[in-house]
């Protein structure tokens, strides 16, 4: 249709002799408007993509993050209570393995800054993993998993250490294929944002 229409005006020129100026000018505005189209085109185009991705069913389907949080706790409450020995709990490091990226070089980060200010506790006074500064059986149980959309997830989770119940929030994330906790809040010691927790830390 497109290449019609040009055959048109070009045909047009060549029998009216028009002026070569007002002929580019013609076939500029032709550009113009293709081009204005397909744009318009691909822009539908994504808003359909991102409206497929939203209502995916992929977002009701919370299997793969929960199975994850199982991995997680099961292997925390089986470190805190004792059921790996020292060798299995040193290649299980909680951080290394179960949070991202992002977490882990906080983290690391937080270490250098203590070490840099000869501080014996550092960012925490406190296990983050569990809210509190002793133990003794630790049990969990899922709440609820809360699909962010593909790769995020937040996963409400209460951990029973002796008679306390501490609810904790799982920020959840998706690296490398597998899900990931990416952020920690808990209702006990630290009410906020356990990263922005660290990131102050590390500013001051």
């Amino acid at each position: 249709m497109i290449y019609r229409t040009l055959l048109y005006i070009l045909y047009y020129l060549y029998r009216m002799k028009t002026n070569v100026f007002i002929g580019c000018c013609l076939l500029a505005c032709v550009f113009s408007a293709c081009n204005s189209r397909q744009q318009k085109g691909e822009t539908q185009s994504q808003k359909v993509k991102n409206s497929v991705q939203l209502n995916s069913p992929f977002l009701k389907d919370t299997s793969a993050v929960k199975a994850s949080v199982d991995t997680i706790y099961t292997t925390l409450c089986d470190t805190y209570n004792g059921a790996l020995d020292e060798a299995q709990q040193s290649e299980m490091s909680l951080d290394r393995r179960f949070c991202t990226k992002a977490w882990n070089k906080t983290m690391e980060d937080c270490e250098r800054e203590r070490m840099k200010r000869h501080e014996q506790m550092g960012c925490f006074d406190y296990d983050y993993w569990i809210s509190a500064q002793d133990w003794d059986v630790l049990s969990y149980k899922i709440e609820k998993v809360s699909m962010q959309d593909a790769t995020h997830a937040v996963v409400y989770v209460v951990l029973k250490n002796r008679e306390v119940k501490t609810l904790f929030q799982l920020w959840m994330r998706k690296e490398d294929g597998h899900w990931r906790i990416d952020d920690l809040r808990s209702d006990s010691e630290a009410p906020s944002s356990l990263m922005q927790i660290a990131r102050d830390y590390i500013a001051e």
